[in-house]
């Protein structure tokens, strides 16, 4: 073997254990999304354990009842701590319409959202909170295409 044939198989040798290195990478990368994912699900889940329990307080329950029938009545600190209730609720809402492994229709989120906005409430503290201009633009899009349909 001359040593031109040397250099063309020790160039094929390493083109070929560049292209294993990258289909390697490729598959790790791949498994290191999946993981990703399952651990934001799973991450979006406990916060949604949180919040519900915390809000089934009974020194919560109170306020968020009351602020469902009418948001207008509500004091100043009754007012704040619904305000957090619905823009917390809104985030998870925001949050999960991205995740295709909760569902793979956007029907099953828009009927979260409309159950969630079906109190006089919910919808008038939404509206409020979306007009001072606390709320990103793209959580609003989000709800208000689930209540238009």
């Amino acid at each position: 073997m001359t040593l031109e044939e040397v250099t063309y198989a020790a160039t094929i040798i390493g083109i070929a254990s560049i292209v294993i290195t990258l289909v390697f990478l490729i598959i790790e990368l791949k498994r290191n999304v999946n993981q990703t994912r399952t651990m934001n699900l799973i991450n979006r889940d406990n916060q949604y354990y949180k919040y519900t329990d915390y809000w089934a307080e009974f020194e919560n329950i109170d306020t968020v009842i009351k602020g469902r029938k009418n948001y207008s009545d509500l004091d100043d600190r009754e007012k704040f701590k619904f305000e957090i209730y619905i823009e917390n609720r809104i985030r998870m809402f925001a949050f999960s319409v991205n995740t295709t492994r909760t569902s793979n229709t956007l029907e099953f989120h828009n009927n979260r959202i409309c159950d969630f906005f079906q109190y006089e409430g919910s919808l008038e503290c939404f509206n409020d909170l979306h007009q001072r201009k606390l709320l990103p633009l793209n959580w609003v899009k989000v709800i208000n295409a689930a209540i238009k349909n």
